[in-house]
């Protein structure tokens, strides 16, 4: 599949997501965070690198904040470029302040080098293989090209597809959390 089906497939897929009510937003993002912190690689994980939701995204605030009760070191996306991210350490929803790009970001805080156990990432679209579509950045692709944490991708129902077209250097989640399951998907 090419660039352009792609991008006809993100477009889609945020406007199907767009579309969702705050309500429902809210509802089905709390569901998502208590499966989350339920699963046996994040009860069993010191460390978790967490995004933080813009716009319809699966928020994370709540989880974030649960992770943290749970003794969790936490750390969220620093962007340091257009298409770059590291991870920063936050002991709380305090650290976060609108960043260049307008969203939440911890400013003022020191980027780590140390590769988290657990990547908790957003994505416009998943395949029950593990397949991700994200925003088409690369982001979280250049994150992980040198990092080798256990990925898990959180998403509505309505975002999950049959199939979503993956390059080469695309690194499937291990587990796809949604309001209504969790799919775990043998993308090891």
């Amino acid at each position: 599949m090419n660039n352009m089906h792609k991008k006809e497939l993100r477009s889609k897929l945020k406007f199907i997501r767009d579309s969702l009510s705050p309500e429902c937003v809210h509802g089905y993002s709390s569901c998502i965070g208590q499966r989350v912190i339920t699963l046996d690689e994040v009860i069993r994980a010191a460390s978790c690198f967490v995004y933080v939701a813009t716009g319809s995204e699966v928020q994370t605030t709540s989880l974030i904040t649960a992770l943290l009760t749970l003794q969790k070191e936490v750390y969220v996306p620093l962007m340091v470029g257009k298409k770059t991210m590291t991870p920063c350490r936050i002991t709380g929803l305090q650290d976060l302040t609108q960043g260049l790009y307008g969203f939440l970001e911890p400013l003022g805080k020191i980027p780590s080098a140390a590769t988290q156990d657990i990547c908790i990432l957003p994505g416009i679209g998943f395949s029950e293989q593990g397949a991700r579509l994200g925003s088409g950045a690369g982001c979280y692709d250049k994150y992980l090209a040198t990092r080798h944490p256990f990925i898990v991708g959180l998403a509505y129902e309505c975002q999950i597809l049959p199939n979503i077209p993956q390059e080469p250097h695309d690194k499937p989640v291990h587990v796809i959390v949604t309001e209504q399951r969790v799919i775990r998907t043998g993308g090891v």
